[in-house]
């Protein structure tokens, strides 16, 4: 092993205890057994935070030449800051190295959350043990926790990721390309761009109208929609909370509805 991926591995297994303190909820909470946290640079390199499973992280570092065809397409199809959310495989004609190694170690029904930046990747990974039932609706129904964990660990472990930077990095001997995002992923994302483009201008009531909004309106609602509060709806928009809550009540008015929870179900439906 080169000497950089033996420096990095061991801080790995030394941050161990600490970020298993931090993801602790995950298990306790959700039943998620598995938690990682790597970055991925432009260059393959890479560095890990995982919260145990120390005999699966040697090995990783040891025995993975490169990363699978399936981990390379997702962090190809990471198109921006995020959230890009992406469900392991659970069938295979033929195991890859890493997918065997999940399956070697107990890590399976997967599920990872990537965000580009210029330089990296970051990839967060969730996984429960083999004999979990499917966990699609699982996933599907907590994707919004998910994301917010991403944020809370980040934020939690900055001390921990501060050090990581500042150290060696592993890489792998075969290298790929993740600065080279995939043609079809941008076609796509044009298009998740102009039906979030429409969706903020046009809003379904309940009995299947749509009800058109204001530019203003259409800006208070789809940042509501991210959990945030009337004042930090108008810190982000340059207004006073005061006029940010007669936007949203300019729409409650227009659907009908008396309150916000009322407002909220209907944008999350």
């Amino acid at each position: 092993m080169h000497i950089d991926n033996k420096s990095a591995l061991l801080f790995t297994l030394d941050s161990i205890s600490r970020v298993q303190e931090i993801v602790k909820p995950l298990a306790e909470y959700l039943g998620i057994n598995f938690f990682g946290y790597m970055k991925l640079y432009n260059n393959c390199s890479f560095s890990v935070l995982i919260n145990g499973y120390s005999d699966f992280l040697n090995n990783y570092f040891n025995l993975i030449k490169e990363q699978d065809t399936y981990f390379k397409n997702e962090f190809r199809s990471t198109i921006d800051n995020g959230p890009n959310t992406f469900l392991w495989p659970t069938e295979y004609k033929e195991i890859p190295a890493v997918a065997s190694l999940h399956n070697e170690h107990d890590i399976w029904h997967g599920y990872s959350i990537n965000y580009r930046h210029s330089e990296y990747i970051e990839h967060y990974a969730f996984a429960f043990n083999k004999n979990a039932s499917n966990k699609t609706d699982f996933f599907i129904k907590n994707s919004h926790v998910l994301e917010k964990f991403c944020h809370y660990f980040k934020s939690k472990a900055s001390d921990i990721i501060k050090k990581q930077e500042q150290g060696p990095k592993s890489s792998y001997p075969k290298r790929f390309d993740i600065s080279c995002i995939e043609e079809q992923s941008r076609n796509r994302q044009k298009f998740f761009d102009e039906i979030n483009k429409n969706k903020k201008s046009l809003i379904a009531n309940k009995d299947g109208s749509l009800i058109k909004l204001t530019k203003r309106e259409s800006e208070c609602i789809s940042i509501l929609m991210k959990n945030k509060t009337v004042k930090e709806i108008g810190s982000t928009l340059n207004l006073s909370p005061r006029t940010v809550e007669h936007y949203i009540d300019n729409v409650k008015q227009k659907l009908g509805i008396r309150y916000k929870s009322e407002l909220l179900d209907i944008l999350l439906t």
